[in-house]
């Protein structure tokens, strides 16, 4: 009797091909995780105890961050008001003798800065001498001002401007000068001038405003 004909299987080799082109595709990711792993380890044990060691340290990215300048710090120096006084004896004598002619020019003047406390147009009179423009300033610490007066044809003259910003050498008037601002005053006398009046020149500063 004939024998039936049995089914075959037949095994294609085509399936183990295409392990055998994706297994070094997994083992190349693995390996790469695994040394992913190990760098990161690496860096929080050894690179950052050195960086802070070393006292480098990392600085972070703060977005849409602005820094603003402190004003500069008030240092003031030590007077010695008794040279001016030998200077104004020294004139003085020229005077007395009559030799004002050889004097070609003669003045005093003296510069301040601080951080303006209050800024008032008003009117006062001191011996004589009617002011109309305040300004009082303050040093770093606040706890210790100091006012000065002038006369209206004192601000007529003066020089204002400001020195910071976008607003740097932008001439001002007397009263565009806020409380805040930084001020750096001088005060100039022409003593070949018969008039009490000096001139000022203010260079004005704000600060985070």
């Amino acid at each position: 009797m004939p024998e039936s004909a049995q089914p075959q299987v037949v095994v294609s080799g085509n399936g183990g091909n295409k392990l055998a082109k994706i297994a070094p595709i997994i083992l190349g990711f693995v390996i790469l995780i695994v040394l992913s792993e190990f760098a990161f380890l690496w860096y929080s044990k050894k690179a950052r105890p050195k960086l802070e060691e070393s006292g480098i340290k990392e600085i972070p990215i703060v977005n849409n961050f602005v820094a603003e300048t402190p004003p500069p710090e008030i240092i003031g120096g030590t007077l010695y008001p008794e040279k001016a006084f030998a200077f104004a004896d020294t004139l003085q004598n020229i005077k007395d003798l009559g030799k004002e002619e050889f004097v070609r020019s003669a003045g005093v003047n003296f510069s301040v800065k601080g951080n303006v406390l209050e800024v008032i147009l008003d009117v006062r009179e001191v011996d004589g001498i009617s002011y109309s423009h305040k300004i009082k300033i303050e040093n770093s610490t606040k706890n210790k001002a100091l006012s000065f007066w002038f006369t209206d044809q004192e601000i007529e003259t003066a020089r204002i401007v400001f020195v910071t910003g976008d607003k740097a050498g932008q001439k001002l008037n007397f009263e565009d000068i806020k409380p805040g601002y930084f001020v750096s005053m001088q005060v100039a006398f022409d003593l070949l001038d018969s008039t009490p009046d000096s001139r000022l020149f203010l260079e004005v500063s704000s600060f985070g405003q």
